[in-house]
């Protein structure tokens, strides 16, 4: 009986020291979430780390020294979202893992309060803010309600949805075929013509307009409704 507990002494200590050698998988987990946290330290909300799956049968040798989290390449690195980096030990035995990471940033963005059509005029009820992943967000999310009122819908907008720099656009002021008023003013002299827009345009755009007058097209920018100017 104490030969075999002996021997059974000495399969647990031997099974100690094998998992002693061992790097944990935690431990190459916490590595990666501290780096991308450090990493991220800049942003104006923390973002919620997510470490991707290990094998439970990865056997790494246990590292003499802290564990060092890298990206594999240079250059900008995606820090929202899914995001790729590495892991390594370089003594006593050399080696290094790769990791996926998804980090999920939340932001008050603004969103649609109810359904909007092609075209529409955003006004105050139209819009307010709301948390959202900003991960999940393409073309760009606003986060001033004042950035969109008084903008106009790209395509039709769903109630909930978040507006982003795809989905709105300038108010068009001047149609294509209104009539307008073409100012043309330099050193002090102002003069107003009649002309024919021959393009849409937003304030601060500059289309091509039609003088009635003498049949001549300019190039001039729309300063409000039914208004160009020209400048010589």
């Amino acid at each position: 009986m104490k030969r075999i507990l002996v021997l059974m002494a000495g399969v647990v200590l031997s099974s100690a020291v094998a998992a002693n050698e061992i790097e944990s998988l935690d431990s190459i987990r916490d590595a990666a979430r501290m780096f991308l946290e450090l990493q991220t330290a800049d942003l104006r909300r923390q973002p919620e780390v997510v470490i991707g799956h290990l094998d439970s049968r990865l056997r790494l040798p246990a590292c003499a020294e802290p564990l060092e989290a890298f990206f594999p390449t240079s250059g900008t690195q995606n820090l929202v979202g899914s995001t790729l980096l590495g892991v390594r030990c370089s003594t006593p035995k050399p080696w290094s893992i790769y990791v996926q990471a998804t980090l999920t940033v939340t932001e008050e963005v603004v969103i649609a309060t109810r359904p909007l059509a092609r075209n529409a005029v955003i006004g105050p009820g139209d819009v307010q803010l709301a948390d959202r992943d900003i991960s999940r967000l393409n073309g760009g999310y606003l986060t001033d309600i004042a950035q969109v009122i008084g903008q106009t819908t790209s395509r039709p907008v769903s109630a909930g949805t978040a507006l982003t720099t795809n989905l709105v656009e300038a108010s068009r002021v001047v149609r294509r075929g209104d009539r307008v008023a073409i100012v043309a003013g330099g050193g002090g002299v102002n003069v107003r013509m009649e002309g024919e827009a021959l393009a849409d345009g937003a304030r601060g755009d500059s289309i091509p307009v039609k003088n009635l007058s003498s049949g001549r097209r300019v190039e001039a920018e729309v300063v409000g409704p039914g208004e160009v100017r020209v400048r010589f």
